[in-house]
């Protein structure tokens, strides 16, 4: 499911805009004042397709910084050094800003992260209004 920014704020209760200044100035001249009433809290089915959007994750192992000559001149073999340790924690991303940090696990033939320290909820939200 592909979520559309209209249907984002469908969900979350934003109003958007659609007519021109001057839209609106005929509106109000042809109709009675009308307090706005709040917006309605979200239904909680709402809630749960928001929370059903899904996300990238990215697991960053190690950074480091190269001159574009460097990485022009890598080739097939080419082996780049970092100075994190082997078995240093990993930190699990989402929009280039980490959430949570854990260990490197094998889970069958794939790669897994084993997770020991995740930031809060506050944190996690934060992250995830970037993507």
């Amino acid at each position: 499911m592909v979520a559309t920014q209209e249907s984002i704020n469908a969900l979350t209760g934003e109003a958007v805009g659609a007519g021109s200044s001057a839209d609106a100035d005929v509106a109000t001249k042809s109709q009675p004042a009308v307090e706005a009433s709040p917006p309605a809290p979200p239904r909680e089915h709402d809630v749960g397709r928001i929370l059903s959007l899904p996300v990238s994750l990215a697991v960053l192992l190690a950074e480091r910084s190269m001159p574009v000559e460097s990485i022009l001149e890598m080739t097939v073999g080419t082996i780049l050094e970092f100075d994190a340790s082997f078995d240093s924690e990993l930190l699990l991303c989402v929009a280039d800003r980490p959430i949570a940090c854990g260990q490197a696990v094998k889970v069958g033939e794939s790669f897994g992260i084993r997770l020991t320290h995740v930031g809060s909820v506050h944190q996690r939200v934060k992250a995830l209004r970037e993507v």
